[in-house]
């Protein structure tokens, strides 16, 4: 979930056991595994492994003990040194997290390494709490990392107490290089506050030093235990937080982008007229017609993190109404599919939602691709319209869009309703059609 390197970290695991796996080509990986969480790792000294997995464990057990949070029973952290000079740690979004460094020497205290390693297990396991609730879909602009990076602060000081600074194998006071500290030094340097990260980041610590990181926690926490979208946490969080202070003044410090974020447009063209639509093809049947501007072939597939398919159509003259879509894909990931669902947004021309319709994500198969027919009742539509689905894909879980080349032009976008819309780079339409039947 973080593409920046703000990260890793140590822990020490009593009683651990080391399991050696050769596997084909790789170096020998071992597993530490401990109750509440393992790491896997390979080139790189146990100790770090060791003391990752336990910065790992203590902070998820603040953020689900002290805090209250929903968390994982279990974290799993892998661990992989990579050839290619690239340093990056992401999540899941619900138990893993994934750490590939460019070298060891990543693992040096940030004022060798320049890694902020302690802060980045509990600024990813921030992006777990959030995001095993809430949904991407309308998540105003740096609310995700802002949130990870103020919450990873504030837990990155709880480890310090409990676990100090030798639980690092290169001991140093991380808690004021990497904590609270560090946002404070932030506080007073206006230009981190035109990043949009930092500047959440900030407004979650300014209102900490007027209510208290207690409140600001149990606020987010009621916040998303309402399993709100994206669009709805500011306002949630807003609602109780003035009721945890009985301040109706705190409505003042979340500005108007946090709790009514709108689309940011990046598109050469906005309009969908017949020029705009060029390559649409209609195949009439009984009940209605299809719209589509694949020839049925795929050249690839992908699954966006962050983001949603969008597809641009025209409807003829008259007044019609969508009742199905289909899709050409394939589910990765658990065997078992996801206990959740994904959304079909049918949006305008300027891409407000006209209807979310939830449909479950057991309707995808692993394995080859094929297609997928969803039904739902009709939703009158506009001449020009979208069609946007949106899987919350992660690491492990998500569904494979496939796309086909060999279009006229473009009429792809990839997109989220409430947050942003862009051209794809490449000329390439998604494999996903609607059906219209006349509106009643």
């Amino acid at each position: 979930m973080c593409n920046k390197l703000w990260m890793f970290v140590t822990c020490v695991c009593v009683a651990a056991m080391a399991t050696q796996i050769v596997m084909a080509d790789e170096a020998p990986a071992q597993t530490i595994t401990c109750e509440s969480g393992e790491v896997v790792f390979s080139e790189i000294k146990p100790e770090y492994a060791k003391a990752l997995l336990a910065i790992a464990i203590e902070a998820r057990r603040v953020y689900a003990e002290d805090f209250g949070f929903d968390m994982p029973a279990k974290l799993t952290l892998n661990i992989q040194k990579r050839s290619d000079g690239r340093t990056r740690l992401w999540t899941d979004g619900n138990s893993q997290m994934f750490l590939e460094i460019a070298s060891v020497e990543d693992l040096a205290p940030p004022s060798q390494s320049g890694y902020f390693n302690i802060y980045g297990m509990c600024h990813e396991i921030g992006h777990m709490v959030m995001y095993r609730k809430a949904k991407l879909i309308g998540m105003p602009e740096g609310l995700g990392e802002g949130w990870a990076h103020y919450a990873g602060s504030v837990v990155t000081d709880h480890v310090y107490k409990k676990l100090g600074q030798n639980i690092w194998p290169q001991p140093y006071n991380y808690s004021e290089t990497e904590g609270v500290a560090r946002l404070a030094k932030q506080a007073k340097d206006s230009a981190d506050t035109k990043d949009a990260s930092k500047r959440v980041a900030l407004l979650f610590y300014q209102t900490q030093q007027k209510y208290g990181e207690e409140k600001v926690m149990a606020a987010m926490k009621t916040a998303l235990d309402q399993k709100p979208l994206g669009q709805q946490i500011m306002p949630l969080f807003s609602d109780a937080l003035v009721k945890l202070t009985n301040d109706e003044s705190v409505r003042t410090l979340v500005p108007d982008d946090l709790l009514n974020p709108k689309v940011k447009w990046d598109v050469a063209d906005k309009a969908i007229n017949e020029e705009t639509t060029r390559g649409q093809v209609r195949v009439d049947d009984d009940t209605g017609f299809t719209l589509k501007y694949d020839d049925g072939s795929s050249d690839n597939m992908i699954s966006t993190s962050g983001s949603g398919h969008a597809v641009m159509f025209y409807a003829p003259d008259g007044s019609w109404a969508v009742d199905s879509i289909r899709l050409y894909g394939s589910r990765y990931g658990t065997q078992i599919p996801p206990d959740e669902n994904f959304y079909i947004f049918i949006c305008d021309q300027d891409f407000n939602v006209i209807k979310t319709i939830e449909k479950p994500y057991s309707i995808f198969e692993r394995g080859d691709p094929k297609w997928y027919t969803m039904s739902f009742d009709p939703v009158k539509v506009p001449r020009g319209f979208y069609v946007c689905l949106y899987f919350n894909p992660s690491a492990t879980k998500g569904v494979y869009v496939y796309y086909d080349t060999d279009v006229a032009k473009s009429h792809s976008r990839k997109a989220l309703p409430w947050t942003f819309i862009s051209d794809l780079k490449e000329k390439q339409d998604w494999m996903i059609r609607p059906h219209l039947v006349k509106a009643q």
